[in-house]
């Protein structure tokens, strides 16, 4: 529960900093320098903010062999660093806990789920998003960098692009296998 709030507040301190991050390039374009000058200094606290429960996290993690030793299996793997497994252990807890890896998959979200309705069985497959949103939304940006850098999930992406699946369909089976794996 604690991992979970301090990752809660690590992506809420990071979307302030980029409505923030947003708010400085508008000024850009405004004469008034004392709320540019607020703005600045509210992005350097958030930044300070950022990296102090980002240690927070990893002292907790460290903290916790079972949690530390899950970690480091997940950061193994090509595509997931330490932002993403924090973010999966602290939604997703213990994944032992799940019977195997289609359970998990299942549980996040990230199977596909086939179109049918009356007579037009042949509609494409998409992803359910029945699952744990939070979890989903997490391993997207892990699915693109694996889709870039991990052998076995490059393998599987130029299969499906060739089959003609489209590119967010490919990340959303890169999701996929990233909870397969």
């Amino acid at each position: 529960r604690e991992l979970r709030a301090l990752v809660d507040r690590l992506q809420a301190l990071i979307d302030m900093r980029q409505q923030e991050m947003n708010r400085l390039e508008a000024l850009d374009q405004s004469p008034s320098v004392s709320v540019r000058d607020m703005v600045k200094e509210h992005v350097d606290w958030l930044n300070s903010q950022i990296k102090k429960v980002q240690s927070e996290i990893d002292d907790h993690i460290d903290g916790n062999p079972e949690l530390k030793h899950d970690a480091e299996l997940m950061e193994s793997i090509p595509g997931i660093g330490k932002r993403a497994s924090s973010q999966f252990l602290a939604y997703i807890g213990d994944v032992r806990r799940f019977k195997n890896a289609k359970a998990l998959a299942a549980f996040i979200g990230v199977t596909p789920r086939q179109k049918q309705s009356g007579t037009s069985l042949n509609g494409r497959s998409c992803l359910s998003r029945a699952g744990h949103t939070a979890a989903r939304k997490a391993l997207f940006m892990p699915g693109m960098v694996a889709k870039q850098h991990n052998p076995v999930i490059i393998a599987m992406a130029q299969r499906l692009e060739q089959r003609g699946l489209t590119p967010k369909a490919i990340v959303g089976a890169s999701m996929r296998k990233l909870v397969h794996l």
